[in-house]
C-alpha cells in the first residue's frame, strides 16, 4: 500500500503541475505531534513559497475569528445566541429582518441572501455598510440552511458593536493575542515586515486584482478589508495553534449543531459539520466523523475531527491561475487530501 505521505506529496505535485495552483502547503498533526508538514512549489510561478508563508484565509475568517470572537462573547455573557441581530445593530429591522437571531446568522439559517456583490453597484465602505443592514430575508429566518456570506458579515457587525472596536482589535484583544497568533491577521497588507512572506492570489495583471497581503473577496474589499465574512490571513503553524486550542477548549461547542434537528446541511458554530450522518462534506467521506472545518475560496482549508485530535490544514492561492474555473477540481483535490490524511493519521 502506498505510503500516505508520499501519496499526499504526489497529490500535490500533481495538482501543481495541472495549474490548480501554483504552491500550497499541507500539514497534517494529530493535536501537537505534526505527522506531516510539506510546502510546495511557488507562489506565482516564479518565487518558492517562504517558510511561514502567510495566505489569505479567505472564508475561513468566519471559524477562525468571527466564530471564534462570538465564542468568546457568549463566554463572557455579552451575547445570547437567541438574541436579535437587531439588538446591536439598531437599523436592521424591517420585511423580517427584526426577527433573525445570531443563532441563525452564525448556522446560515437566517433567510438571507448567500451573496450580494455590493462591489458591482457601490463605491465605498459606509454606502455598503448601510446597504448591508437593509438586506432583505429570501425566505423565513430558521427555514433552510443556506450558506450566507452576509450573515458573517452581519455577525462582524455585531461583534464591532458590542465590542466598541474595529473587528481586528477586537481579533486581537479576543483571539489572537491569547492564543499567541503572530502570523493570523486582518490587512496584511498594511506590514511592510511581512511582504517576502504573503502569498498573492492573483497575477498583478488581471483586471482588480488584490496586491499581497490584500483580501481577494470584493465585498470584504470594498468594506475596507476587516469583516466578518473573509479578510483573515494566517500561516500553517498558526492555524495548527488556533486548531490545537480549538481541541483544548476552546471550540466550546465544537459538534453541537445549531441548526435544527434534520436540517441539512448541518452547522455547528462557524463550521461545517461531518456526521455520522451527513458524509457530504468538503472534507469528504474519507475523513473521520464527527469533525468540523471549513474551507476558503482561495484555496484554503482547515478540518478538526475533536474525538481523534487529527488536524488537516491545507492552504493554497487556487485563485492564481482561475478565479472561479477550477472549484470543482479543488474539490476533489481536497476529498484526496483528506482521505490520506486520515491514513496517514491511523498509521
Amino acid at each position: 500500500m502506498t505510503d500516505p505521505a508520499a501519496a499526499i506529496a504526489s497529490v500535490v505535485d500533481r495538482a501543481i503541475e495541472e495549474r490548480l495552483f501554483p504552491g500550497a502547503e499541507v500539514l497534517v498533526a494529530r493535536g501537537g505531534d505534526i505527522a506531516l508538514h510539506l510546502r510546495r512549489g511557488t507562489s506565482d510561478g516564479q518565487h518558492p513559497l517562504a517558510r511561514d508563508a502567510i495566505f489569505d484565509l479567505a472564508s475561513l475568517t468566519k471559524p477562525v475569528a468571527t466564530a471564534a470572537m462570538l465564542e468568546r462573547l457568549l463566554a463572557a455573557g455579552e451575547v445570547r445566541l437567541e438574541d436579535r441581530a437587531s439588538r446591536f445593530l439598531p437599523a436592521f429591522v424591517g420585511a423580517g429582518r427584526e426577527a433573525i437571531t445570531l443563532r441563525q446568522l452564525a448556522g446560515h439559517f437566517s433567510g438571507l441572501p448567500a451573496q450580494v456583490r455590493m462591489a458591482d453597484f457601490l463605491s465605498g465602505a459606509e454606502e455598503a455598510r448601510a446597504y448591508l443592514l437593509h438586506i432583505a430575508p429570501e425566505h423565513a429566518p430558521g427555514e433552510r440552511v443556506v450558506y450566507s456570506c452576509i450573515g458573517y458579515l452581519l455577525l462582524g457587525e455585531v461583534i464591532a458593536a458590542v465590542t466598541g472596536q474595529p473587528l481586528d482589535a477586537a481579533f486581537g484583544e479576543l483571539v489572537a493575542g491569547p492564543l499567541g497568533l503572530s502570523d493570523t491577521l486582518y490587512a496584511a497588507h498594511r506590514r511592510p515586515d511581512l511582504a517576502a512572506r504573503l502569498v498573492p492570489t492573483a497575477p498583478p495583471e488581471r483586471p482588480g486584482a488584490p496586491r499581497p497581503g490584500e483580501v481577494s473577496d470584493s465585498t470584504a474589499r470594498l468594506l475596507g478589508g476587516v469583516v466578518g465574512n473573509a479578510g483573515l490571513f494566517s500561516s500553517a503553524r498558526d492555524l495548527h495553534g488556533f486548531a490545537r486550542a480549538c481541541l483544548d477548549g476552546g471550540c466550546a461547542r465544537p459538534t453541537q449543531r445549531l441548526s435544527p434537528p434534520g436540517m441539512v446541511p448541518p452547522r455547528t458554530l462557524g463550521w461545517e459539520l461531518r456526521s455520522a450522518d451527513f458524509a457530504d462534506a468538503s472534507c469528504g467521506p474519507g475523513f473521520p466523523a464527527p469533525s468540523i472545518g471549513h474551507t476558503g475560496f482561495t484555496g484554503t482549508s482547515l478540518w478538526i475531527a475533536p474525538e481523534s485530535g487529527l488536524i488537516v490544514i491545507v492552504l493554497s492561492n487556487r485563485t492564481w491561475f482561475s478565479h472561479r474555473g477550477t472549484l470543482k477540481e479543488m474539490a476533489a483535490f481536497r476529498h484526496r487530501i483528506h482521505a490520506l490524511a486520515a491514513r496517514l493519521a491511523e498509521g
